[in-house]
């Protein structure tokens, strides 16, 4: 009796930059990827029904992948013109008592040193979305901010609120993405193996992609599921794909 011939998982998908030295980009949590391989046929018809002969005169390569995760890179993918930098921009919540003694009031959230932009101050006593004016100008549920330290009014004293913000952490990664002319392009190669590792070990090579269509769905109750359409072209040697087996 002989071994079948299916296989489970999928493994490794990474696309790599063109250009000397690139970084590879693995592709988050892949959930699933599919290729499909599609060729367009023109048919000879004499004066019968069925064609005499046919002739392939198309074919394209194309793909999606599903992953279970986010990678800021992956924009890159899609779009030219990114650059990358360490740091990234993250949200925070503080929250704490506006202080009774002599004012100013203020309220200096955990990451002032790197603090970016305000998001906003619920006054959790009372339930009051905290309007925010310019220093000097503070009232009731209005404040003030600057660099980090947000400043309340004497009617606001002793009152818990909900400091809401962004700031720089130092890891991560930040991309900016220039508008870049029409017809400006990035191109990648992408590997795909499934599954990786064993004697059972199947892969394919794309030499020449380019990547679209990145959708990014955020839920509530469940995973962040990201989805990338690729369609691959022929390298500079007018290869197209390679495929690789273990039988």
């Amino acid at each position: 009796m002989g071994y079948h011939r299916s296989f489970i998982g999928i493994g490794y998908v990474t696309a790599i930059p063109s250009g000397a030295n690139p970084t590879p980009i693995s592709l988050a949590i892949i959930k699933s990827a599919t290729i499909d391989v599609k060729s367009t046929d023109k048919p000879l018809m004499g004066n019968k029904m069925s064609a005499v002969d046919v002739a392939t005169v198309g074919l394209s390569i194309s793909g999606k992948i599903n992953t279970s995760d986010w990678d800021a890179r992956l924009v890159g993918l899609v779009l030219p013109g990114t650059t990358t930098a360490t740091g990234q921009t993250k949200a925070a919540t503080h929250s704490a008592t506006v202080p009774a003694v002599a004012g100013p009031y203020t309220i200096t959230v955990t990451n002032s040193a790197t603090w970016v932009t305000d998001l906003g101050v619920v006054n959790l006593s009372n339930g009051v979305v905290m309007a925010r004016v310019a220093g000097g100008a503070e009232a009731t549920n209005k404040y003030s901010v600057a660099a980090g330290v947000y400043t309340f009014h004497a009617d606001d004293t002793l009152d818990s609120v909900a400091i809401s913000y962004t700031y720089t952490g130092v890891a991560g990664t930040t991309l900016t993405s220039t508008n870049q002319t029409s017809g400006a392009t990035a191109g990648y190669a992408l590997r795909l193996f499934d599954p990786p590792g064993g004697t059972r070990e199947n892969g394919i090579y794309l030499p020449a992609v380019k990547f679209s269509n990145l959708s990014l769905g955020m839920k509530i109750d469940d995973w962040t599921e990201t989805s990338l359409d690729f369609t691959a072209y022929e390298d500079a040697t007018g290869n197209l794909f390679y495929t690789y087996g273990n039988e």
